[in-house]
């Protein structure tokens, strides 16, 4: 699926923490001057993958607790199930000429 067609980009903290920002609402314009933090090092994911998340699944482990047993110094344990939730992944989209669209069909 490509929803690239749809979607300009999006601009985040990373970058416009490098700007002061101006913002004209009546003209429709933004204005972005340097800020000290410009030409800091910039690190980015290249990948051209896509990811959102979709739920949650339920998972179970199982996890030993020391129990204290009274007038014995070994050491005890109980075994109990734990639950918790863990989110699921999926691939929104592999953008076109990205180092992601090489090993992906």
């Amino acid at each position: 699926m490509d929803n690239s067609i749809n979607r300009d980009g999006s601009i985040g903290v990373k970058i416009l923490n490098r700007f002061k920002i101006i913002l004209d609402y009546q003209g429709m314009q933004i204005c972005l001057k340097p800020n000290r933090k410009f030409n800091e090092p910039f690190h980015f994911d290249m990948s051209g993958v896509v990811v959102a998340q979709k739920g949650y699944s339920r998972v179970k482990e199982n996890s030993n607790i020391p129990v204290k047993s009274s007038g014995s110094n070994m050491e005890m344990y109980k075994n109990i199930e734990v639950y918790y939730f863990k989110p699921k992944y999926e691939i929104l989209e592999i953008r076109t000429e990205s180092p992601g669209k090489k090993i992906w069909p």
